[in-house]
């Protein structure tokens, strides 16, 4: 659960995803991005900071993860295990 409470809480801060849907989030938020997809500005509100703090987002993750752990077990096995895969390729160097 830890390891997928961290995944789906970087994916919110810090990754475009999937059709850049994530940063598209981030977006209506308020935040804005350069072209690159880093962060350009964020406003002085709670939504903009939350969505740009990993460590806020994880308390709110931690949240989702623990109702899907409930109700669908799977999708956290997933979001670890996928955090397994991203941990193994940083430690070979990559």
């Amino acid at each position: 659960m830890v390891l997928a409470t961290w995944r789906l809480a970087s994916l919110f801060v810090s990754e475009d995803g999937l059709f850049n849907v994530f940063r598209r989030i981030r977006s209506l938020t308020g935040v804005s991005h350069h072209d690159d997809g880093t962060v350009a500005q964020i406003p002085d509100k709670t939504l903009p900071k939350l969505f740009t703090c990993l460590w806020c987002m994880s308390l709110w993750t931690a949240v989702v993860v623990y109702v899907l752990w409930i109700y669908a077990p799977f999708l956290v096995w997933i979001l670890g295990l996928s955090t397994g895969g991203i941990i193994v390729e940083r430690v070979r160097g990559g």
